[in-house]
C-alpha cells in the first residue's frame, strides 16, 4: 500500500496540487488511507485506499442546493429528465454513483419508484482503481472523469433552468 500511496503523492504533486491526509475520515477498519485534493474553489476529490481489497477509490460528491423559489413550475418533469440525464452521463463515463437523500441515506434506484430532486441532498460519484495495473494514466483518467462528471452535472443544471441552484 505504501508504494501506491507514494505514487499518488508524487503524481498529485506533479499536477501542482496537494494531497491532504485526513485521519478523521477513516471510520472503517477496511479503510487504510483517506486523502483530500482540492482542485479549485468548486471541485475536489477524495482518495480512499482499501488495502485489503487492493482498491484505490477516487470519489467526490455533488451537493444539490435546494432553493425552491427559483425552481421552474414543472419541476417533476424537469427533475425526472435531469436525473435521467445525470445517470446516463455517469454510466457513459464508466463511473459509479449513489444518490443521497436529505437524511444522508442512499436512495434506491428501483425503477418502480421515481426519484424526485426535492428529496435529494447530493450524489456521490466514484471510480475504483485496482492495485493490479495501477499507473499514472489510469489514476489521472479517473480523476479527470470525476471532475468532468461534476462539470456535466453543472451543465445539465444550467440547461434545464436550475441556474440559481448551483
Amino acid at each position: 500500500m505504501q508504494e501506491i500511496l507514494d505514487k499518488i503523492y508524487q503524481w498529485v504533486d506533479l499536477s501542482k496540487l496537494k494531497v491532504e491526509s485526513d485521519q478523521e475520515l477513516i471510520k472503517s477498519p477496511k479503510i487504510d488511507f483517506v486523502g483530500k485534493v482540492t482542485v479549485n474553489d468548486r471541485y475536489g476529490y477524495n482518495i480512499i485506499i482499501l488495502n485489503e481489497a487492493e482498491i484505490v477509490k477516487i470519489i467526490t460528491s455533488y451537493i444539490f442546493n435546494q432553493q425552491t423559489n427559483s425552481q421552474p413550475p414543472n419541476l417533476k418533469d424537469i427533475s425526472f429528465e435531469f436525473l435521467n440525464n445525470v445517470q446516463l452521463s455517469l454510466l457513459q463515463m464508466n463511473l459509479r454513483y449513489v444518490f443521497i437523500d436529505k437524511n444522508h441515506n442512499p436512495v434506491s434506484l428501483d425503477k418502480k419508484t421515481q426519484i424526485n430532486i426535492d428529496d435529494l441532498d447530493s450524489i456521490s460519484i466514484s471510480k475504483n482503481l485496482y492495485f493490479d495495473g495501477f499507473d499514472q494514466n489510469l489514476f489521472f483518467e479517473a480523476v479527470t472523469n470525476i471532475i468532468n462528471a461534476m462539470e456535466v452535472i453543472d451543465i445539465l443544471y444550467q440547461k434545464i433552468g436550475f441556474k440559481n441552484l448551483i
